[in-house]
């Protein structure tokens, strides 16, 4: 028959062997620390970056590398999307990364796939919103 005392005793190291155990917690081993990203920027800095770019900024990982990031202005969209071009697919882009990067770990862009993934989610960061029209 089962007996759930019989599984606690065992795992406790059952009857007089485990006295020795007895009324001590078992220590928690802490987890480590995560490495830091590299590139990552200090607290003073990306408050300085918020100060310069009050329409926002954002940060990018990519594996252990970071990078920062400024929304762009009307000017700045305007320049990258005149780069757009059927011999150049990935020059809007490249465009966008070049003229809003803050800092981080520029090496990270070495990568093609990094470097692609990057360049879409700068290319995401075009925030439109819906525009209604209405006939009178």
């Amino acid at each position: 028959m089962y007996d759930p005392g019989d599984e606690q005793e065992q795992s406790s190291g059952g009857g007089e062997q485990g006295s020795a155990q007895t009324g001590t917690a078992a220590t928690a081993i802490p987890a480590p620390a995560p490495a830091p990203l590299t590139g990552q920027a200090t607290d003073e800095q990306i408050a300085a970056w918020k100060k310069a770019n009050p329409q926002g900024i954002y940060s990018l990982t990519s594996g252990n590398s970071i990078l920062y990031f400024k929304r762009p202005s009307w000017e700045e969209v305007d320049c990258a999307m005149s780069k757009v071009d059927k011999e150049h697919p990935l020059a809007m882009g490249e465009e966008l990364v070049e003229l809003t990067l803050l800092g981080g770990d520029e090496n990270a862009l070495q990568d093609v796939p990094t470097r692609l993934s990057i360049h879409t989610a700068v290319i995401d960061q075009i925030e439109s919103k819906k525009a209604t029209l209405v006939n009178l």
